[in-house]
């Protein structure tokens, strides 16, 4: 037992420094608060004759800490699993030769009908597992080191007790006055630590032998479609809500999408490897994770010890048999000569097996990285200069092609931080502010008609052109829409220029459009192809989940066959990764109306 635990606690501590050393030098790791929940299949898998385990439900539920660096996983935590598992005895039944008290020859029958015992057993184990994730998918696999600390053990059935007389010709069956009769009987659910210190077993105690369980577990992360399902909800009663609105009064969209705010659009942020995606420039915890697997656990140790909180019991007899003189009631003992709860077998092979489905609920802890201090440079102080007049902001919507003002243009203005600080309807293109005119501001400007225009206007020196393209059947790119690298998924810096276009299209109803996916050179035709198709195809749904009807948008994916730039540059490679935004159509929305 003491080579044991002392295996077990090197072990640990071999492990303990290499997930050190791993946490220590990797870059940007992520870390995580774990809770997992697990339910299924349970048994202690033996090979005792005239005893076949069946085996039953098992739970357990723990919680941990979990690290992730790129594909890579480590888990270790502190988890409590309660198993159990049915035991059917065979060759229990018996016939005693006797005579009875007038001296009549018989044979005494005795038959057991569904005679089971039921183990229980609570473990208390750390889990230590390593694996990998391909999102979705992942996997685990390890070992779980912990002590049995609880343990129990009960018996039921029915004794059915029939006689041939050799003076009678029928059996005697169903006569309780004789004592013939089917007996129910059930033995509840008894401590087998505190039975074995009852019958002088003095080492017995409530904490076990170590136990270690090598596990593995095979699941797939749900976030993505819980993710859908919560935005397609969110869509659907926006909708419903703008309709009814929308039929209880009159022009209340209208003054509902006036009074909207369009958010500036971002930057593109530095990223630390393209490969990755990682954030320089802000830090963003990630959102709570869902996964759910299919789990396997074995015991690699024999749980069997009569100094154990596990299974071992005294040799009782199975009834109190009648002797030759007289018959008396027979009387059931829970525990049989064959019973996996009998110390005769006590140094039997006995392995717990435990399989089943985990779901797991991970939370991210993870602290942003630190940004070492610049000392400023000494800077000598300036002699006070005068103030000079606020210069305001002004400027004037024109029609590209034409040079000619617009009337009703719609004019907003952004700070940085996302305030609106201006908005008008000027009745002939030209607008004045009484914003200065030297800071930095986002320009958003749109037309029924014309393509809306967003600008960032930093120090102007005079009034402000800005001059709106028609609508025509020509592409533009959607410079501010992102994807995780290699993928289809859209990062969610992409929102904002999403919500633009979305706007922009609602402001049309009659456009039909088309989006084309491009990529760079690198990778396969085949698979160039099949990545545009996927990103062309995941804009069209981010427009769907934003009111945008269907019917009025078709994608599709060039591959690398169309580049604007050179790849044989970074930038040009960049510059060629894009999606592209063309009208094809207008619908007759009379006719749609009629």
């Amino acid at each position: 037992m003491k080579k044991s635990v002392n295996f077990t606690g090197k072990s640990i501590i071999v492990l303990a420094l290499l997930v050190f050393s791993i946490t220590a030098f990797a870059a940007r790791p992520r870390h995580y608060v774990t809770t997992w929940g697990q339910v299924g299949y349970s048994n202690f898998l033996h090979k005792f004759t005239d005893t076949k385990a069946q085996g039953s439900a098992g739970v357990a539920f723990g919680a941990g800490y979990e690290l992730r660096k790129d594909a890579f996983l480590f888990d270790v935590g502190l988890e409590f699993s309660f198993l159990n598992t049915f035991n059917k005895l065979n060759g229990l039944d018996f016939d005693i030769d006797m005579q009875d008290t007038e001296n009549d020859h018989l044979l005494w029958h005795g038959r057991y009908l569904r005679y089971k015992e039921a183990q229980h057993a609570g473990y208390l184990q750390i889990p230590i597992l390593f694996g990998a994730q391909f999102k979705p998918v992942y996997f685990l696999v390890g070992a779980k080191a912990g002590m049995n600390i609880y343990g129990t053990y009960s018996t039921r059935g029915k004794l059915e007790t029939t006689a041939t007389y050799d003076r009678y010709i029928d059996d005697f069956v169903e006569m309780p006055n004789h004592y013939y009769t089917t007996t129910k009987f059930r033995q509840g659910s008894q401590s087998i630590a505190e039975d074995l210190r009852n019958m002088g077993y003095s080492n017995a105690r409530s904490f076990a032998l170590p136990q270690v369980a090598i596990s593995a577990e095979v699941g797939m992360y749900l976030d993505k479609y819980i993710a859908k399902a919560i935005k397609k909800t969110a869509v659907a009663a926006t909708l419903k809500q703008e309709q009814k609105n929308a039929q209880n009064k009159k022009g209340s969209a209208k003054k509902a999408s006036a009074k909207k705010q369009t958010q500036p659009v971002v930057e593109e942020p530095q990223l630390a490897d393209p490969t990755k995606g990682v954030r320089l420039d802000k830090f963003k915890k990630e959102p709570m994770h869902l996964r759910v697997a299919v789990f396997a656990d074995y015991g690699i140790l024999n749980m069997q010890n009569p100094t154990m909180a596990g299974f071992s019991s005294e040799t009782i007899e199975t009834m109190r048999r009648p002797d030759n003189v007289s018959i008396t009631e027979p009387e059931v003992i829970n525990v049989h000569s064959v019973s996996v709860n009998n110390s005769n077998r006590a140094k039997g092979a006995l392995n717990n097996l435990f399989v089943g489905v985990k779901g797991t609920l991970s939370f991210d802890v993870t602290r942003p990285p630190k940004k070492k201090p610049v000392p400023p440079k000494p800077v000598p102080n300036p002699k006070p200069k005068p103030e000079p007049p606020i210069k305001i902001l002004e400027g004037k919507v024109t029609d590209a092609e034409t040079g000619l003002a617009i009337y009703d243009p719609k004019v907003e203005i952004f700070d940085l931080q996302g305030n609106r600080r201006y908005g008008s309807q000027p009745t002939e293109g030209d607008f004045s502010t009484k914003l200065d005119r030297t800071k930095t501001y986002r320009v958003v400007v749109t037309a029924p008609g014309y393509y809306t225009r967003i600008d960032t206007v930093s120090d102007v020196k005079e009034a402000i052109q800005l001059p709106l393209s028609p609508i025509k059947p020509e592409p533009i790119v959607m410079e501010n829409v992102f994807f995780e690298f290699d993928k289809t998924d859209i990062l969610p810096e992409s929102d904002t220029e999403l919500d633009i276009w979305a706007q922009f299209l609602k402001d049309n109803p009659a456009l039909i459009i088309h989006i084309t996916g491009h990529t760079d050179y690198k990778g396969s035709d085949e698979y160039n192809q099949r990545l545009s198709e996927g990103r062309a195809k995941a804009v069209m749904e981010a427009l769907i989940q934003r009111g945008i009807d269907p019917a009025r948008m078709t994608s599709e994916g060039k591959g690398e066959k169309e580049p604007r730039d050179t790849n044989e540059t970074e930038e040009g490679r960049a510059r060629n990764r894009r999606v592209e935004f063309e009208v094809v159509g207008l619908l007759d929305l009379d006719e749609e109306e009629e």
